[in-house]
């Protein structure tokens, strides 16, 4: 049944996937989770990471080989919930990287981490949670990625000479609840990612060499909370590798990947307009591959298309919708359906959602039925 004013649970998300493939692709990933929490398929421009799984002493190491160590101050060694190795942070506490201008390199990068915010006053208005502070020196050079603590949304900034360039994430990064965030850089443009999935783009100049010292967390604004993974990259990563990266420790840090691989449908049922409207994320099943279309179809059940409206340009973040006109439809049932299909014309991907035509009414409780 179609709900009239909210999404509904009635409606599955299903895929066509082959099913035995995907398993196999799976069990990879957790291997290779188990090896390397968070590195890209391809480690060609790993600058340095970190996987805090020291347990004990005053040293930060360098997991990437490049010696990029870092000299701890105040954060204590914490095995999380989960069991995780991570660094908890607390007023004052950083981790001094050292000014190593290879941390902060030009054109194409990225910042990839594991982090949990546990801020004792949520959203904080006056202060703000740095997770890496590389050489910040406002208008001047250097970079800076943080919680906002006013918005509590992710906030990345690089400075050149004279001017910054600043982008504040839409989404809130939740308290007391781990998030992946990667920031991005391919060419001009900046793209923030919060658990796998885009969040926003915006476009930025380059930032000059560093200055001053990198720090994981920073002595004035410090991060309230734990990390458990981070890695610095001199290249960009693309959406394949953020979600394959998302996917890998997603289960360690209780988080939903369910989505990935399938496409997410909502139906709205609008009975005054005569009208369905239909909303899909395709974030799991990107990037597309070469020749890969997407459209909304409505059709009856288990039938073909009588309708169809393609998606001429996927949105970066997978993001769509469709209306379809019901008005003049026969009775019976229907389905809406958000459909992917390679070059040939292939299925690849859907989802389809089942709803009946016309609308059953409303039941109102009759007056014997009603509790005062």
């Amino acid at each position: 049944m179609c709900d009239r004013a909210r999404p509904s649970a009635d409606f599955p998300c299903f895929s066509r996937a082959n099913r035995a493939s995907r398993w196999i692709a799976l069990v990879l990933l957790g291997v290779l989770a188990l090896a390397i929490p968070l590195r890209a398929a391809d480690d060609d421009g790993l600058i340095a990471h970190y996987t805090f799984d020291e347990g004990s002493g005053e040293t930060l190491k360098d997991q990437s080989g490049h010696g990029f160590d870092g000299t701890i101050h105040g954060a204590q060694w914490v095995r999380d919930s989960a069991g995780n190795g991570t660094l908890g942070f607390g007023p004052g506490d950083y981790v001094d990287l050292g000014n190593r201008p290879e941390l902060n390199p030009a054109g194409d990068r990225a910042v990839a981490a594991w982090v949990q915010l546990q801020a004792p006053s949520y959203p904080a208005v006056g202060t703000n949670w740095v997770i890496l502070d590389g050489g910040d020196d406002y208008a001047k050079s250097g970079y800076l990625l943080r919680v906002d603590g006013n918005s509590t949304k992710l906030s990345y900034r690089h400075n050149v000479n004279g001017s910054a360039s600043d982008v504040l994430g839409r989404s809130s990064i939740p308290n007391n609840t781990y998030s992946f965030l990667v920031v991005t850089r391919s060419g001009p443009t900046t793209s923030v990612y919060i658990d796998g999935k885009l969040d926003v783009q915006c476009p930025f100049a380059d930032a000059v060499e560093m200055k001053r010292p990198a720090t994981l967390s920073q002595a004035v604004q410090s991060f309230a909370g734990l990390m458990d993974d981070l890695a610095i990259y001199r290249r960009a990563l693309s959406t394949g590798e953020i979600l394959a990266m998302y996917e890998q420790g997603a289960a360690a840090h209780g988080k939903d990947a369910s989505w990935i691989g399938h496409i997410r449908l909502t139906p709205y049922c609008h009975d005054a307009q005569g009208s369905i409207l239909v909303e899909a994320d395709f974030a799991g099943v990107l990037p597309l591959k070469a020749g890969e279309k997407a459209d909304f179809e409505l059709r009856p059940a288990g039938g073909k298309a009588i309708k169809t409206e393609p998606i001429a340009a996927m949105p970066d973040g997978g993001r769509c919708q469709c209306t379809f006109a019901i008005g003049n439809l026969a009775a019976g049932k229907y389905e809406v359906a958000a459909v992917l299909k390679d070059a040939a014309g292939a299925v690849v991907h859907q989802s389809a959602a089942a709803f009946a035509y016309p609308y059953a009414p409303a039941e109102a409780p009759s007056p014997a039925r009603q509790v005062v």
